[in-house]
């Protein structure tokens, strides 16, 4: 929004005067951060008056904690200054005398593309940082074919097809991004990964209880100790000592 009222008495309002000896000069600028919100968001509110945002969004706004903007809704909600609703990650907000300080600019409808156009710039809006923020999560969170990820997902799947032709076929993304926490948090080599996957799906107990990567990063640990006590004797120990010390070095080279 361009403007709203804003007496300057408003530090002797009651209720922002009662917030400021409550939490400090967060008391007095979260009510305006938060109107300076729901007037920029206007003309997103459903027909309740509600805005709906992250919680994560508002208090990165707000410059607090997730408790404490709780806190500080809560205390203003008691006193309807903003009604809120806290749903999980999500906070639902309404200002109900919002109207009596909003100037005409923000109850206009939606501008046209020749108003955006002749405006210069355009503010972002809170839905569009977040709508930005999921699409760059999204490609964050898209690997090639021909990735580390992706190609152990396939692995696995190909194997588990294999037995079961008729197996549902899984979002290889989402496999391939589970591939990706084993390797980034857990530290697992993309080696030992890929032998795990080849071991428990030759193992006539294991193939039928791993059926996701999901469920093999659970039971990761357990597999490599079946393992260590089942290893094969053609099994090159050196060679795949110096193989998983390569990786781990591609790892750290990685997460740098």
């Amino acid at each position: 929004m361009k403007w709203f009222q804003h007496s300057t008495d408003s530090h002797d309002d009651p209720d922002i005067s009662d917030a400021m000896d409550e939490f400090g000069p967060s008391g007095y600028s979260s009510f305006f951060i938060l109107l300076e919100l729901y007037g920029r968001e206007f003309n997103s509110i459903d027909s309740d008056g509600f805005l709906n945002l992250s919680l994560r969004f508002v208090a990165r706004k707000l410059r607090q904690s997730s408790p404490k903007v709780q806190q500080i809704l809560n205390f203003y909600l008691k006193n309807q200054r903003v009604i809120s609703k806290i749903d999980g990650n999500r906070v639902l907000l309404c200002i109900p005398q919002y109207l009596e300080i909003a100037s005409n600019w923000t109850k206009r409808t939606k501008p046209t593309p020749t108003e955006i156009l002749g405006s210069g710039s355009v503010e972002t809006t809170a839905k569009e940082e977040e709508e930005k923020k999921k699409k760059k999560t999204t490609i964050e969170n898209h690997f090639s074919p021909t990735s580390i990820e992706y190609e152990l997902s396939k692995r696995l799947l190909d194997h588990i097809k294999h037995r079961h032709p008729e197996f549902k076929e899984p979002i290889l993304q989402n496999w391939a991004k589970e591939i990706n926490l084993m390797i980034r948090y857990d530290k697992r080599p993309c080696e030992q990964i890929r032998h795990v996957i080849d071991w428990c799906q030759d193992n006539e107990f294991w193939q039928n209880n791993i059926l996701s990567v999901k469920k093999l990063r659970k039971q990761y640990d357990q597999l490599i100790l079946k393992m260590g006590k089942k290893q094969s004797s053609d099994f090159d120990t050196d060679n795949y000592l110096r193989g998983l010390e390569n990786e781990s070095k591609r790892i750290n080279d990685i997460t740098k």
